[in-house]
């Protein structure tokens, strides 16, 4: 049983959570006094962002505008430069919180974001129930399962991201064995959610169905191609229970390019296992001058 897959698939599920909670925080950047400026979908150029950053150097949404480029790009350094600023303008401002949780997530911060969110929180009451979600994935993640359920509690049970997070939450408890019928209903909420699809595959390994795990992370990856949890799952998968080294050595390369440095753990060992790390290690000296 290879329960630390269920860590690599919910560091994932958590920047899918990120990426929804920025989207629901979107409405709500007006609520606060500083908060207010364009809230379309608009892509703007680093020129625009500049020329309005002079216009309106009092706009948080400006700077806020650049982190999402860099981010976009890969330079997560830079967008955490350009959110402290956007935070500094406004610290009530949403999709900043939001988007540095995100990040927060994916580099392991977990105390730091769930005290930012806690604070975010107690000025905004009326959040979205996406804050109190991210809230409670990084509370997960720091071994404080009540604490979270408090917060997933005070959510509305029939949201999408609710449920997702409920799902994480029952894989990674003592009862993940049973956890099929919260992954199932998580992705009846939200059957187009990649990262429900990747959820209810682990689920679906848990309860013995080798095979039926395997659609689902392929589910997965119909819709997110390069998401790096159903692939590294599918290593597993094609590796250890269909016997196929070939298969699951693929899938684990392709994990380890979608994923790059920021995300590429390795919980089960597979680089070890599938002899990939002395591949990669013959690759690297090759090009060593």
């Amino acid at each position: 049983m290879f329960r630390a897959l269920t860590n690599a698939s919910n560091r994932e599920l958590g920047k899918a959570i990120g990426l929804a909670l920025l989207v629901a925080l979107s409405g709500f950047a007006g609520c606060s006094g500083t908060g207010s400026g364009p809230r379309d979908d608009a892509a703007f150029s680093p020129e625009e962002i500049h020329r309005q950053r002079v216009l309106a150097p009092g706009q948080p949404f400006w700077p806020f505008q650049m982190a999402t480029r860099q981010l976009d790009a890969g330079q997560t350094a830079p967008a955490r430069a350009y959110l402290d600023t956007a935070l500094t303008l406004d610290p009530n401002y949403a999709p900043a919180v939001s988007l540095l949780s995100k990040i927060q997530y994916d580099t392991g911060e977990y105390e730091q974001a769930a005290s930012m969110l806690k604070g975010f929180l107690a000025r905004n009451p009326d959040a979205p129930d996406a804050v109190r979600v991210a809230l409670a994935l990084h509370l997960q993640a720091l071994a404080e399962p009540r604490e979270s359920a408090v917060h997933l509690a005070a959510c509305d049970d029939r949201s999408g991201p609710v449920q997702t997070a409920l799902t994480i939450a029952h894989l990674q408890g003592d009862d993940f064995q049973n956890s099929l019928p919260r992954a199932r209903q998580a992705l009846e909420k939200h059957p187009g959610s990649a990262a429900n699809h990747n959820n209810h595959g682990i689920a679906l390994l848990y309860a013995g169905r080798p095979v039926a795990a395997r659609r689902a992370f392929l589910h997965a990856l119909e819709i997110a191609p390069e998401l790096p949890g159903p692939l590294y799952n599918l290593a597993i998968v094609e590796n250890f229970y269909f016997f196929d080294e070939q298969a699951g050595r693929s899938y684990f390369r392709r994990y380890r390019t979608a994923a790059r440095d920021r995300l590429a753990i390795d919980p089960d060992d597979l680089g070890a296992t599938l002899g990939d790390d002395a591949v990669v290690a013959k690759a690297g000296s090759e090009v060593r001058p």
